[in-house]
């Protein structure tokens, strides 16, 4: 099956970023995790590169690593400039995931979002990405993209 990945960083490449900076709740680790795939996700549709920002209780980069990309991995881990568009979705249902067009509603080149709510099903009945209704399988969407540290 064909892995579905936001494009590789690059300088000038828009780019959604996975916030948890201590500034607003975050939840737990199962939350968090719901969070970051639901802004990986958000990032393939869109066409933007992905990034995590996790500083809080500590830097993710201290659990885990990118997965290295001779074995499929991803770099989330690149750095990007303060600023940009917050978006805070922490404990709020999004319905308008259902009908907007993302790269229309969010237009900015950074973006970090806050969020730990799950957002497939909204997705899935979105007009304007009815070409992934077939394809919202776990394998597809989510290659190993962190390794653990030792």
């Amino acid at each position: 099956r064909r892995r579905l990945r936001p494009p590789e960083p690059a300088p000038g490449r828009p780019v959604l970023i996975y916030l948890c900076d201590g500034q607003a709740l975050c939840g737990g680790v199962g939350d968090r995790f719901i969070g970051m795939l639901s802004v990986y996700v958000l990032a393939v549709l869109t066409n933007r590169s992905f990034a995590i920002e996790m500083l809080e209780p500590m830097e993710l980069p201290y659990f885990f690593s990118p997965a290295p990309a001779a074995e499929g991995g991803y770099d989330w881990a690149a750095q990007h400039p303060p600023g940009g568009r917050l978006v805070n979705w922490v404990d709020k249902c999004q319905p308008h995931l259902a009908e907007v067009d993302l790269s229309e509603a969010y237009p900015e080149p950074l973006i970090r979002v806050r969020t730990n709510v799950e957002i497939f099903t909204m997705l899935r009945r979105n007009p304007h990405y009815q070409h992934i209704s077939g394809i919202m399988h776990l394998n597809a969407w989510f290659p190993p993209f962190y390794r653990l540290q030792s």
